[in-house]
């Protein structure tokens, strides 16, 4: 009890003198008189095989790159409320929940070397912080006795580390350090062995097992257990009737079951004509110094899978369970028969579809619920029927698992498209969840070969997507796409135009093998609504992979160096491209008719790579910022042959930027546009009347600076500010991932700040409102993976 009412004491000080960085943003939204609401948060989990745990009573942790995020799954309503924590400043590689503990606290291991303690309270988490290790922290595990909390953590410097907290301050010290110089170490189980009330430590020593037992405040080698052929990847135990199953997974592609029960508990002889295996005779000194003799025996061997078992796990149902799972794509859940072989009785997971399998799962302690994480960050959730044995999927969060480099919403503000370097354009949308609106990955719709950079909407069924490749790639949506959006989330975007009827409009795609385009993957164009709308349902991970891609129509070539930016004008008649460049040359933008696809003109104007482009609302100007430290404006013509010409420069010389410019953005009424420079500058420029300048009537407005911040992305939104005419509402990411929200009037008011741990804890890559009448939403992405949507409430 000491134990949880020291945590009470951590909690009532947390209450009265709570970090600021650790609040909740509805929180600090009420402070600042502005309420924001996190809707929408998408991340993938870490791809390392304990990066994921799960408790019946706390919710389900998984590593979402620095940070730790944190959801409750129930079977009625299913995952709620994604949170995240960020401390590490590395990338998070195994979580651990400490089960025995009344309250939610949990351990995790990162790449930073580090070991962190985390209680969470209702809007926050206080943390513990554990330096010792000198390379990553690859595995842990932690347990509870005497009212103190043991912790054991490996590490890529081949050492295993045991902490220990003090009881009323929760403060962790290393008792002791083993020195692992073969091996690294991959698994960790620490259990109380329950005869002698002691704490037991199995781990990993390459493919050897090692044994440990604590006596006083020492832990000790007792057994070295061999078997496997390879590294083992995972250890669980289980205790029925004082004796103690081992059960441990491997890269040779087996389970094994072992069994370590008290010489004076054996049971009766066995008949010299049966079989026995070898057992190991050892003794333990428990703490009151007296030897107890035990055996340790092979069990079991089981195999079914086809690659490495990264999971293996007991459980307790109506009998003795074990759940296996490998990257062969499949979880296995093996019942005992009478005769004491292993017996699968469910097999989970696909079998086919074009990605890896699965990196670790865990499974509730009854057996009813299985939780696993895949090699390309997927979640998936699976309940079980006690009655009927049927096995139900269940909806679950989704993400990129590279950083996103760009996002943008449909011309309405239907969806969002978001592009990553893990390849992928994805769609992000509300459904009606029968509760409320709920947003969810509705749609995969280009998996590609190289890392993706920008995205420009052409129309909600036409888009044009840059990738670290000199071409410019145009997707058109597919049939099946109209008619899931129009079932889940009541959204008819089929059109009267014999260009863009529903049925001018392929009925699926798919990704050749060997091949980067998406191509068309039924021809045929009859029947469009072939399929019911009672049947859709919100897609899981291999229908997004494999089911909602778009065929790819066109390639723009023209650039000759990888595609950076990308944007089109209003009605998105017109798309400007730019590429990566070290000279003037290459430095020029590209416009394109997206009718015919073919190039219009090139503008000059920079030096080095143009960062960001962006159309006025109007459509009279395009606006530039570029590496070389300054902005252009091109100015409409009217033309079609040469739809822009060069207007006015804002280099070092004029503007207030002295680094690199990496974004800019317009006033949705196009009377204001802002830039935003790595040296922490906000710039906001005017049109004046004053055409005899330098800048042609443009000139500065007003302009802040952030001191020791970059500032890497901005967006106004397409509101007024409180409705009053001439108030512009604008948000700004910086490079450490805070956003802020501005209201712009002659000068730039400070309104209020997202934090990291309710947005983004690597660089803010994009922001964009969603363009809607009255609607103050906000999206944004980042290095860090995350896609998120903000409802900004202003009073």
């Amino acid at each position: 009890m000491r134990l949880y009412y020291g945590y009470l004491h951590l909690r009532q000080q947390l209450k009265d003198i709570l970090w600021p960085s650790q609040l909740s943003i509805i929180n600090l939204s009420i402070i600042n008189k502005m309420e924001i609401e996190n809707l929408y948060s998408s991340i993938a989990c870490n791809r390392h095989p304990t990066c994921l745990d799960y408790s019946e009573n706390f919710g389900i942790i998984y590593g979402a790159n620095h940070a730790v995020a944190y959801f409750k799954f129930d079977h009625l309503t299913g995952c709620k409320g994604l949170r995240t924590f960020v401390k590490h400043t590395s990338k998070v590689l195994t979580l651990k929940w400490i089960k025995s503990c009344k309250e939610p606290i949990f351990v995790s291991g990162s790449n930073d070397k580090t070991v962190i303690v985390w209680c969470i309270l209702d809007s926050a988490a206080v943390t513990h912080v554990l330096k010792g290790h000198d390379g990553p922290v690859i595995a842990i595990d932690a347990t509870t006795i005497n009212n103190a909390i043991i912790i054991a953590s490996s590490s890529a410097d081949n050492t295993l580390r045991l902490w220990k907290s003090n009881c009323d301050t929760l403060k962790f010290v290393c008792f002791q350090t083993v020195f692992l110089p073969n091996q690294f170490c991959f698994a960790i189980k620490l259990f109380r062995f329950p005869v002698s009330n002691q704490v037991l430590m199995l781990f990993s020593e390459g493919e050897q097992l090692q044994l440990w037992a604590q006596s006083i405040n020492q832990f000790s080698k007792v057994l070295n257990i061999v078997g496997h052929e390879d590294w083992i990847r995972c250890i669980d135990v289980i205790d029925i009737e004082n004796n103690i199953m081992i059960l441990t997974g491997s890269q040779d592609n087996y389970a094994r079951v072992w069994k370590l029960h008290l010489k004076n508990h054996e049971m009766s002889e066995v008949p010299p004509q049966s079989i026995q295996m070898e057992e190991q005779i050892v003794a333990i000194n428990d703490n009151d110094k007296q030897d107890i003799t035990f055996s340790l025996s092979l069990e079991s061997v089981i195999f079914g899978h086809e690659g490495w078992v990264y999971s293996a796990q007991f459980f307790k149902n109506r009998k003795i369970g074990i759940m296996t799972c490998s990257i062969d794509k499949s979880i296995i859940i093996w019942y005992q028969g009478n005769d004491g072989i292993w017996v699968d009785e469910h097999k989970i997971g696909e079998m086919g579809g074009d990605y890896l399998g699965f990196l670790g799962a865990k499974i509730s302690s009854n057996g009813n619920t299985i939780v696993a994480h895949g090699f390309q960050g997927s979640i998936h959730i699976w309940t079980i029927n006690d009655e009927n044995g049927d096995i139900i999927r269940e909806l679950t969060p989704t993400g990129h698992f590279g950083g996103v480099n760009d996002i943008a919403w449909a011309p309405g503000g239907e969806f969002l498209f978001s592009v990553s370097t893990d390849q992928t354009t994805r769609i992000h949308a509300p459904f009606d969840s029968g509760y409320t609106k709920e947003w969810h990955e509705l749609a995969r719709i280009q998996i590609h070969g190289y890392d993706l950079t920008s995205i420009a909407v052409l129309s909600p069924y036409v888009i044009a997507t840059g990738a670290e490749e000199k071409v410019v790639r145009i997707l058109k949506t597919t049939q099946h796409f109209i008619s899931t959006l129009k079932a889940l989330c009541g959204l008819d975007l089929s059109t009267s135009n014999d260009d863009m009827s529903i049925k001018s409009f392929s009925k699926h795609a798919s990704v050749p093998s060997l091949g980067l385009s998406s191509k068309v993957f039924l021809e045929s164009l009859e029947d469009a609504n072939t399929v019911e709308p009672d049947t859709f349902h919100i897609p899981f991970e291999e229908d997004l992979i494999q089911n909602t891609l778009w065929p790819e129509t066109h390639k723009l070539y023209g650039h000759g160096y990888e595609i950076c930016s990308l944007a089109t004008s209003t009605g998105g008649k017109l798309l400007a491209s730019s590429s990566r460049s070290a000279s003037p040359e290459h430095s020029k933008i590209i416009i394109w008719d997206t009718i015919s696809t073919k190039e219009l003109q090139r503008l000059s104007g920079h030096s080095l790579t143009v960062t960001d482009l962006k159309f006025s609302p109007d459509n009279a100007y395009l606006l530039s910022t570029s590496r070389d430290r300054s902005w252009c404006i091109f100015k409409a013509t009217g033309s079609l042959l040469k739809p822009f010409e060069f207007e006015a420069k804002g280099d070092k010389n004029i503007s207030p930027h002295t680094r690199i410019i990496w974004s800019c953005a317009w006033t949705f009424d196009s009377k204001i546009f802002a830039t935003t420079s790595r040296d922490g500058t906000i710039a906001t420029w005017i049109k004046t009347d004053d055409i005899n300048n330098d800048l042609k009537g443009w000139k500065l407005m007003t302009s802040i600076s952030l001191e020791n911040e970059s500032i890497t992305a901005i967006s106004f939104s397409h509101i007024f500010y409180k409705d009053k005419i001439g108030e512009y509402l604008l948000a700004v990411g910086l490079q450490n991932g805070k956003i802020l929200i501005y209201n712009l009037s002659n000068i730039l008011n400070h309104i209020i700040t997202i934090e990291q741990n309710g947005g983004h804890h690597m660089a803010v890559k994009k922001l964009q409102w969603r363009p809607l009448i009255n609607c103050s939403m906000l999206s944004s992405c980042g290095e860090d993976g995350f896609v998120r949507i903000y409802n900004v409430q202003i009073p």
